[in-house]
């Protein structure tokens, strides 16, 4: 029981409309659509999504995804705080800072060692949250694919090859954090962006994810088992504006970030905090737990 008389508690079927209802109006619309199918997948379902009600209306929500993070060869659960909304007539009351505290309890009791989000800048410091890793900027699609041959949206029957690709490009990173296999099928599933493979000899060759058009997302995750496959998929603005652009991109973002500081660097930035300090570093070789420990100092102060 919360302060007024809300009552914090985990989702039911009959939340669902309203959850979605609340999203959609103080987020994006695609916001409703990635909630429902969270609670509606076998790995996640809608204990994973709590909310705050106020009598019988829902006037606040989270949801926590299960994750992991690959530092080296180590993999550390991990949980992800996402599709958090308050009505404006309840906001200022703490309801956030609730459901943050169910969330990072949530996650102990399960074993996670550490919480990841992409979040708003400075407002997640509130509750221990540090900026992990920059973004890189890059440029939005905006034009629809053009003829490729192989190039086709993927299905379901997809599933285990873009889980391979994403692996195979994640292999040679230090730190990691490849989507969990519900990531996946939710992903390949919802309307607000498509997931295109690229086939060659009867076999997914690569992959890329873009956004339907006259949204305002990127390209994301553009992957390729070789050289041939990323020109091809690069023959088109499925993957073109965001790979071609990359490295320029980051040198630019670096004299932003030297010019105008850490602004210039952290909007929708990815961050983290430890949950667990001593789990964690136990967890981790010897020559990654000293930097760990630094960071896990910064994080807990």
């Amino acid at each position: 029981m919360l302060p007024g008389g809300l009552v914090l508690r985990t989702c039911r079927p009959a939340d669902l409309e309203q959850v979605g209802a609340l999203l959609a109006a103080r987020g994006d619309p695609p916001d409703a659509e990635d909630q429902r199918l969270v609670v509606e997948d076998p790995d996640t379902g809608f204990d994973a999504t709590a909310v705050v009600v106020d009598g019988d209306r829902v006037v606040s929500t989270a949801t926590l995804l299960p994750e992991t993070v690959r530092v080296a060869d180590v993999v550390v659960p991990a949980g992800q705080v996402e599709l958090v909304a308050t009505d404006p007539g309840h906001e200022g009351r703490g309801l956030v800072r609730a459901l943050m505290g169910w969330a990072h309890e949530r996650s102990r009791a399960r074993g996670d060692l550490l919480q990841v989000m992409i979040g708003i800048p400075y407002f997640y410091r509130l509750f221990g949250y540090e900026y992990a890793v920059d973004i890189p900027p890059a440029r939005p699609v905006r034009d629809l694919p053009l003829p490729v041959p192989g190039l086709r949206r993927a299905t379901p029957a997809d599933l285990p090859a873009l889980a391979r690709l994403q692996d195979a490009a994640q292999a040679g990173a230090d730190v990691a954090m490849p989507h969990p296999a519900a990531r996946l099928r939710w992903l390949v599933a919802h309307e607000a962006t498509t997931t295109w493979v690229l086939e060659r000899d009867g076999a997914v060759a690569g992959s890329v994810r873009v956004p339907e058009p006259d949204d305002d997302l990127l390209a994301a995750e553009p992957t390729a088992v070789d050289a041939a496959a990323a020109e091809a998929l690069l023959a088109s603005p499925l993957g073109g504006a965001t790979v071609l652009d990359l490295r320029r991109l980051r040198r630019a973002a670096r004299r932003a970030m030297a010019v105008r500081g850490e602004d210039a660097a952290v909007r929708g930035a990815p961050l983290a905090t430890v949950l667990a300090d001593a789990t964690l570093l136990d967890a981790l070789p010897e020559h990654l737990a000293r930097p760990a420990a630094r960071v896990a100092r910064v994080l807990s102060a």
